[in-house]
């Protein structure tokens, strides 16, 4: 159960992280620099092309962020279908408003007019089913 709680934690920030993941890639692509334009005169020894090493790395490091990226909207897919997929509807609710829009559990009795206590028990008991729901 533990395990499930720290996805479902974690569920509250990915949106975050893809955001910033997004913007770490605009920032690559930002310092990407344009190939040096050649002309026949002769120019110093020079081994190898430093901007053409560079973009090449900047090239690797966007494709492992976008890799990263596509991990997390995955984890956050799954989670989600998982989420729908409960049948009781107070229990999808109260994961719902809790771990994918960041309510608190004030928020949420104020909400659904029941009481902290009950909420948890109810969130206890989706959490259990969502164990099975997502080792299938």
């Amino acid at each position: 159960m533990e395990e499930m709680i720290k996805r479902l934690k974690n569920l509250k920030t990915i949106d975050v992280e893809i955001m910033s993941k997004r913007q770490e890639i605009v920032s690559l692509r930002s310092k990407a620099l344009k190939s040096p334009q050649y002309s026949t005169m002769p120019k110093g020894q020079k081994l190898g092309n430093a901007i053409e090493d560079l973009n090449a790395q900047i090239i690797d490091d966007i494709a492992n962020i976008n890799k990263e990226i596509e991990t997390l909207y995955q984890e956050r897919q799954v989670l989600t279908q998982a989420i729908n997929k409960l049948e009781d509807s107070m229990e999808r609710n109260v994961v719902r408003l809790h771990y994918l829009n960041n309510y608190s559990w004030k928020d949420i009795s104020k909400e659904l007019n029941w009481s902290v206590r009950q909420l948890q028990r109810i969130k206890e008991n989706a959490v259990q089913k969502l164990e099975k729901l997502v080792a299938l």
